[in-house]
């Protein structure tokens, strides 16, 4: 089922964009670039029930890092557009020690997990002032993650992907006609193989305009 709802998603999603690539003219496009800071809420969770075989001694979790998004857009009306985006979220990272006694080696254990993936979206805004506004943005995100673990005789690796949707709000401001400044919380849920990751991303992004708003 999720699978169909994934398709179906996707499908909508492109089918707005190219409206909004059709009814666009040059002046309605954009591009920008955000960089800001991704969670998961459910890293430690994971680790601790999934890798832990019952020897970890200690363990030290970073389940934040740099992430960032890169995205293009149309506007099909002053107050709706569509856009298309890679988000990058980056690594969460565990450091533990083993004291052997059960499946690792004694001694350092390390497992690492990293998601991007392509997101296509649709945005919602409601100015507040002339240079200023809120905005929602719905979509779906095609994603691809890895995940490593190692001891000290070696490890292994393995991979999973999926599609799932999130929603995203934040403000904006318009510096002057080619430039603007937004910022957002998004909320993505990754649905994998391991179990549900929930990641949240507050960013900073600037935008350029190809034209009069």
């Amino acid at each position: 089922m999720s699978r169909v709802m994934g398709t179906l998603g996707r499908g909508l999603l492109a089918a707005t964009l190219a409206l909004a690539a059709g009814t666009a003219n040059a002046a309605d496009f954009y591009a920008g670039l955000g960089v800001g800071q991704a969670t998961s809420k459910d890293y430690e969770d994971y680790v601790a029930n999934t890798w832990d075989d019952g020897s970890f001694t200690s363990a030290n979790f970073d389940d934040s890092d740099t992430g960032y998004r890169v995205f293009v857009g149309a506007r099909i009306t002053p107050n709706f557009s569509a856009e298309l985006g890679h988000v990058d979220f980056d690594e969460g990272s565990t450091r533990a020690e083993s004291d052997g006694t059960v499946f690792y080696a004694a001694g350092p254990v390390r497992h690492s997990v990293s998601a991007d993936g392509l997101d296509l979206s649709v945005v919602g805004r409601l100015p507040v002032s002339e240079a200023a506004g809120l905005h929602v943005r719905l979509g779906m995100l095609n994603w691809d993650a890895s995940e490593k673990i190692s001891d000290s005789t070696g490890g292994f690796s393995g991979s999973d992907d999926g599609s799932d949707f999130f929603f995203a709000f934040g403000g904006e401001y318009s510096v002057n006609e080619r430039v603007g400044i937004r910022a957002e919380y998004a909320f993505y849920s990754l649905d994998t193989d391991g179990g549900t990751f929930d990641v949240d991303m507050l960013s900073v992004a600037g935008a350029f305009y190809f034209g009069a708003q």
